[in-house]
């Protein structure tokens, strides 16, 4: 089945709408902490409904289809949505920016692994059980899907989508790139 740009976008909205629930509660937990807010919030409490981003997202949806080429666990088709936010919707990085600097007091406008960990695991246990999906032989690394930048703090490493994974995802035409010593393929579960 071949879907537009247009229907691409529309398979993205449900699960982006759960993930701007998530970054508002970590925001107003945020302002709490730090004391410009007032209100009642628990650290780690999470967003009712801790199902996964992706529970409700179409098996039609280009999510999905990754999902099932490259045998992405739940928490990893996460990561690519938190990853491909700010490409949707540049507000994404000013909410990335304001969460990133209440925890490192530095502005990153791309999702940091903490962050990932942080608005994706609604406890410490499963935040544990997640960071070895950062790991070289991890789906996400392994397989080029996502990049992680360089830094001396592990959880302050940046997160960027691959361009191609991008326009897939985005419903853009992808055209396998052909160089005098590689080709580029891909699984036939997605094509």
């Amino acid at each position: 089945t071949n879907i537009n740009s247009g229907e691409s976008l529309r398979l993205l909205l449900r699960p982006l709408q759960r993930l701007n629930q998530r970054l508002t509660h970590m925001i107003a937990v945020a302002n709490v902490l730090k004391g410009t807010a007032f209100g009642t919030c628990l650290i780690g409490a999470t967003v009712t409904g801790d199902e996964p981003l992706i529970a409700q997202t179409s098996t039609a949806s280009r999510l999905s289809k990754l999902k099932a080429a490259f045998e992405l666990s739940d928490f990893d088709v996460e990561v690519l949505l938190l990853v491909i936010a700010p490409e949707i919707d540049r507000r994404y990085e000013r909410l990335y920016a304001q969460l990133q600097q209440h925890a490192f007091g530095q502005e990153y406008r791309k999702p940091t692994i903490a962050l990932s960990l942080n608005v994706l695991c609604p406890d410490s246990t499963r935040k544990e059980n997640a960071c070895h999906r950062f790991s070289p032989d991890a789906p996400l690394i392994q397989f080029g899907l996502i990049r992680v930048g360089e830094s001396a703090i592990e959880s302050e490493r940046t997160l960027t989508l691959d361009p191609i994974i991008s326009r897939y995802l985005r419903g853009l035409s992808v055209q396998p790139q052909r160089l005098p010593y590689a080709e580029m393929s891909w699984p036939d579960k997605i094509a």
